[in-house]
């Protein structure tokens, strides 16, 4: 981005948060009073945040755990109108990478919560997909559960909501091979290069076989209940 864009790039990123929040206050201030609360004190922190940092994405960043929070209370609501506002706010951050490992996991557990209820199911899994395609601070057990939500949506009755998530399995597991294969290569060096490729090639099928032993784990876990 050039340096020029970046005061104005700050400035409509400033007032979409904003605008987003006020929109759910508005939406929440008759039948959820302690969610336009929320909204408002929402706010009144981003604005208190993004005046310590030059680089709004980086104020965002940097306290998105909390910043997130109105959204994931809109999302508990279980309105269909509030959850669709609040996701759609969700991925504006994931995409801007406006989002910290702590805020990801907390995504999941709200995107978990939701899959739960059938609630929005196919803007959930475009959800789950921005998250682990924009960046790679999904990982070990929060990455599990990740691909364990789209499998289980996979077994829905719905025949959309089925083959979406059959297609969303696919792109994530591609993605995180992928992820792993640009995080460990380097070219090799010296006589001992094409060993050292070789035992590199055996990592990356190894964390990529833990993540999705963890995700198989925890997915018999679910359906037994245990």
């Amino acid at each position: 981005m050039a340096v020029t864009e970046k005061p104005a790039f700050n400035k409509k990123l400033l007032e979409n948060i904003q605008n987003d929040l006020k929109a759910l206050a508005i939406e929440a201030r008759k039948r959820h009073p302690h969610l336009k609360e929320a909204a408002e004190s929402g706010i009144i922190r981003v604005q208190n945040t993004v005046s310590r940092y030059d680089d709004i994405r980086l104020a965002f960043l940097s306290e998105s755990p909390e910043i997130l929070e109105p959204f994931f209370m809109g999302c508990d609501t279980k309105s269909t109108k509030i959850v669709q506002m609040s996701l759609t706010s969700i991925q504006r951050l994931i995409t801007l990478e406006a989002v910290s490992a702590t805020a990801a996991n907390n995504i999941i557990t709200c995107l978990w919560a939701l899959m739960e209820s059938g609630t929005e199911e196919l803007k959930l899994l475009q959800t789950v997909t921005l998250l682990i395609t924009t960046n790679a601070i999904v990982q070990g057990e929060t990455l599990a559960k990740a691909i364990v939500l789209c499998f289980r949506l996979h077994f829905t009755k719905n025949s959309t909501t089925n083959n979406t998530a059959s297609a969303t399995v696919r792109q994530l597991v591609s993605a995180v091979f992928e992820r792993i294969i640009a995080e460990d290569y380097s070219p090799p060096e010296g006589p001992s290069g094409q060993n050292n490729l070789h035992l590199r090639n055996l990592k990356v099928v190894a964390v990529f076989h833990q993540n999705l032993c963890l995700a198989m784990l925890q997915m018999v876990l679910c359906c037994f209940k245990i």
